[in-house]
Formats: C-alpha cells, sequence, structure tokens
C-alpha cells in the first residue's frame, strides 16, 4: 500500500470511528435518556433538555482536550445550550428535535451563497482538507484555481452540497412534524449520516471522474504533440 493509499485508509478509518461514536452520543445515549426519563414521568419537554447533557459533555470535554476554541465546536455548543432555552421558553418540542437542523440550514445557505463570492466554499475547505498547513500544498492548491475546469469542478461540488444539505433539512423538518420524538430522535443519525455518506461518495467518485478526464486530456495532447 504507497503513503497516498495508506493515509486516505488512516483517514477514512477515523471518519468511520468518528460517525460511530457521535451517533452514539448524540443520537443513542439521549433516545435511552429520554425513554427512560418519560417511563419515570417526566414530561417530554424537559426530558429531552436533560437528554443533550450528553452532546454537551461530550462536546466541552473535547474542548478541553485540544487546549483551544474549536470554531465548529463551540458553535455546536452554542446551539444546542440555546436549544434549550428556546424549547423551555416556547414549550414546543420541535426546538429540540431540530437542533441540529439549524447548523445543516446554515451550512446548506453558506455554500450556495459561496457560489456568488469569487471563490466557493469548497475552495477553502478543499484546501484545509487536503493541503492542510503544509505552505507548499497550499500554493499548489491556490496555482489549481486558474484552471477553469478546476474551478467549474469546484463550484459544481460546493452547488450539490448546499443543495443536498437543503434537501436534508426539509427532511428532518418533515420527520419531526410528522412522527413521534422517539422515532425523530432515531431517525434523525440516520438522515444526518446518511445524507453526509452520499455526498462524500458522490464527491469522491465526481473528483476522480473528472481526474480521469483531465488526464485522458493530457495524454492526448501529449499524442498529438510527438
Amino acid at each position: 500500500m504507497n503513503t497516498m493509499s495508506a493515509e486516505h485508509h488512516r483517514l477514512s478509518h477515523r471518519m468511520v470511528r468518528g460517525f460511530a461514536r457521535d451517533m452514539f452520543v448524540s443520537g443513542m445515549l439521549p433516545w435511552i435518556a429520554v425513554l427512560v426519563l418519560e417511563r419515570y414521568g417526566v414530561p417530554l419537554v424537559p426530558a429531552l433538555a436533560l437528554s443533550t447533557i450528553f452532546p454537551i459533555v461530550d462536546g466541552t470535554v473535547s474542548l478541553v482536550r485540544k487546549h483551544r476554541l474549536d470554531a465548529i465546536g463551540a458553535v455546536n455548543l452554542s446551539f444546542i445550550i440555546g436549544s434549550i432555552a428556546v424549547t423551555f421558553w416556547t414549550g414546543d418540542a420541535h426546538v429540540a428535535l431540530l437542533k441540529g437542523a439549524v447548523l445543516t440550514a446554515a451550512f446548506s445557505v453558506v455554500c450556495l451563497g459561496s457560489l456568488l463570492a469569487p471563490k466557493p466554499l469548497m475552495f477553502f475547505l478543499g484546501r484545509q482538507f487536503s493541503a492542510g498547513d503544509d505552505a507548499a500544498l497550499i500554493a499548489e492548491w491556490n496555482a489549481r484555481w486558474d484552471r477553469p475546469q478546476f474551478r467549474t469542478t469546484l463550484r459544481i461540488i460546493t452547488a450539490v452540497w448546499g443543495a443536498g444539505y437543503a434537501l436534508e433539512v426539509i427532511a428532518r423538518v418533515t420527520v419531526a412534524y410528522t412522527l413521534p420524538p422517539l422515532v425523530v430522535m432515531a431517525t434523525a443519525p440516520a438522515i444526518t449520516y446518511g445524507a453526509l455518506a452520499l455526498l462524500i461518495a458522490w464527491t469522491i467518485a465526481y473528483s476522480s471522474a473528472i481526474r480521469r478526464k483531465y488526464a485522458a486530456y493530457l495524454e492526448r495532447g501529449q499524442a498529438l504533440s510527438s
């Protein structure tokens, strides 16, 4: 296995472990908590609020371990805590059930809105994912923007992710307002990670197809020039 394949394998393994852990902490444990609390007579709204203790503690521990304020983690914690306050204020359980959909909707809006900017959101996310903090790789990534096909590819990927997450939000809202709360809690992680898995799989397949097409184009050019 070459170095690149080994790195992709390790990255895929970490992603799978991260998804499984998030589904357990943010999905399974809160679901069990609400089920137990309701059986002991706790009303639904307080039960939903109390069940968020698991992702809150997990997010706080994660921030402490990193010894720095992670922007995404901090925003996620803020939304969870804010949803608890709004849930108690309004008495509407749907607020707690849809707390994750708010972040998804925000990401969708940012993705689609960035298509109007000089560079779409996926240019920056892709650079961070591919180059990290390596100055040489960052410079190489930035230079690719001069290629029309590269610009088109990133804009298409950004549009698909924005539209995909918009569809996920619609699905989450539909489920939240048509199914019982415990069923919503059980299906929400499946919708979230199912959508993410589909988007990642499509992005990998589409990017690979574009790379093959570009390699074939270069080969044809070399053949004509020889």
